[in-house]
């Protein structure tokens, strides 16, 4: 039994007392700063309250008894900002100070049922009562490794409930692991790298902020849940949400994003604030199975105003690439695309049952002599390896002497040189007025070269009018 337990040692051991009352910093932080790497920090049942960060700095493991409210690490005491981060590029200034809770400090820490509590008073209902002024629950400091099972951060953290910093020179936040747990915060979970210099286009070789990059991380089962403030009064009507991920790394002659190749599987970001989910630079984030809707019955910051769909968005800026969401439930938020930022959408459904993700362009033609049109509509939808679209133009003055071949221009190109299945039709009013073809096509550098299936190059002559075309294909990618 002696052996069973000797790489375990108990916090009361070293004078916790786990009351809500007693100061625990100081026998918490000898607990851990006493143990072996390798060994476990033990926290029977109880609320331990702290009044300043508690750092883990070797590959230890602190576990709680039970994962529940009742037995917390009890945070009511404003820290001092010491901690510093360096996103920001050194020639434009210094990232401003920030405090926090539990900060992870070294590769290999894991924490079980641990609850990270911030105080609120819960009695005052008032929107601007957010409880002590902290700014993160849990800050993993440039590290990999971190293993997060069955925990959770309560309270309005002032940034996040989990904050990832892969801004360290030579840090990286790979092989993160985070199973069956529930964050809370300004931004439940937000994940930063370095960020340019202002006038610069990329980073530059020698700059190691971060240059491990994030891959590897590994989300299962997490609720993120926003601010989700007890009086339904969210506190910003422009910022704020449940994920955030922001980032760049250096990558030969152009900017690739180091924060990359994160899974999030049978994941729920919900909340009611300005985002959902922004993804400012990051590449291969995985969202499968996942649940994402705005929570009703909560306010903008004027606390009368409810929030809408609109209010609530999924938001993909240029840098984010090759995002993929796969069987994802997106429920009353709107998406906020960027045309540069490359995505996947397969049998994901909205609150009608309908796929979303159908992205518009704007269509134009490559034409002949004498022919002018109007651009009506261009839409596409990406499903696993292809592409669906459809476009309508309205054709005059084709005349029919002109054999020029269609292209059309302005469709998405994924790569180049796709193969195109299409069908062509043109129409006045409701009333077809040529018969509808099967053809093919080429996609490359956004322009559609189409021709008869039965051969030869599909031309203006073969609609034989003037009118709406109507042109529906699949793009095999």
């Amino acid at each position: 039994l002696v052996d069973r337990f000797a790489d375990t040692v108990n916090v009361k051991d070293f004078g916790a007392v786990g009351d809500g009352v007693a100061d625990d910093t100081v026998a918490i932080q000898l607990a851990i700063d006493t143990v072996e790497a390798g060994q476990k920090v033990f926290f029977p049942d109880g609320v331990y309250r702290c009044t300043n960060t508690i750092t883990v700095g070797k590959a230890i493991k602190l576990e709680m008894e039970s994962a529940d409210v009742a037995s917390r690490l009890l945070f009511d005491t404003a820290i001092t900002r010491t901690v510093q981060t360096t996103y920001t590029h050194p020639d434009d200034g210094a990232d401003p100070a920030i405090n926090v809770a539990l900060k992870i400090d070294a590769i290999g820490v894991e924490i079980e049922n641990m609850v990270v509590d911030l105080y609120v008073d819960y009695q005052d209902t008032s929107a601007t009562n957010f409880g002590t002024d902290i700014d993160i629950g849990i800050f993993i400091k440039s590290k990999a490794k971190t293993i997060i099972n069955k925990c959770r951060t309560r309270g309005y953290w002032r940034i996040a409930g989990l904050y990832g910093d892969c801004t360290v020179d030579g840090g990286t936040l790979d092989r993160t692991s985070i199973y069956d747990c529930r964050f809370q915060g300004f931004w439940s979970v937000y994940i930063q790298g370095a960020k340019t210099k202002t006038s610069e286009s990329e980073i530059l070789l020698g700059d190691d902020r971060g240059d491990g990059g994030v891959s590897d991380w590994h989300a299962s089962r997490v609720w993120l849940e926003g601010w989700s403030h007890h009086s339904k009064v969210r506190k910003s009507d422009s910022d704020g949400g449940c994920l955030k991920v922001d980032g760049k790394l250096y990558a030969g002659t152009s900017s690739i994003n180091a924060i990359q190749g994160r899974v999030w599987l049978n994941c729920r970001l919900d909340g009611a604030d300005p985002y959902l989910l922004k993804i400012e630079n990051a590449i291969r984030d995985k969202f499968v199975a996942c649940f994402v809707d705005r929570k009703t019955g909560y306010f903008k910051t004027d606390g009368i105003t409810g929030v809408g769909t609109a209010d609530c968005l999924l938001s993909l800026a240029a840098g984010s690439q090759n995002i993929f969401f796969d069987k994802t439930d997106i429920y009353n938020t709107t998406l906020d695309i960027d045309v540069a930022a490359t995505y996947r959408i397969k049998e994901a459904y909205n609150d009608d049952l309908e796929l979303v993700g159908e992205r518009s362009f704007l269509p134009a033609l490559t034409f002949g002599t004498g022919i002018t049109y109007t651009s009506r509509s261009g839409a596409y939808n990406i499903d696993d390896n292809r592409m669906f679209f459809r476009l309508a133009l309205d054709l005059s003055n084709i005349g029919t002497a002109d054999a020029s071949q269609i292209q059309i221009s302005g469709i998405p190109s994924i790569k180049d040189n796709i193969y195109v299945s299409a069908s062509v039709s043109v129409s006045q009013s409701t009333a077809l007025v040529s018969p509808e073809l099967a053809v093919v096509g080429v996609l490359s550098g956004g322009s559609l070269a189409l021709w008869k299936s039965s051969g030869g190059t599909l031309a203006y002559t073969d609609c034989n009018a003037s009118g709406t075309l109507y042109i529906t294909g699949i793009a095999y990618i």
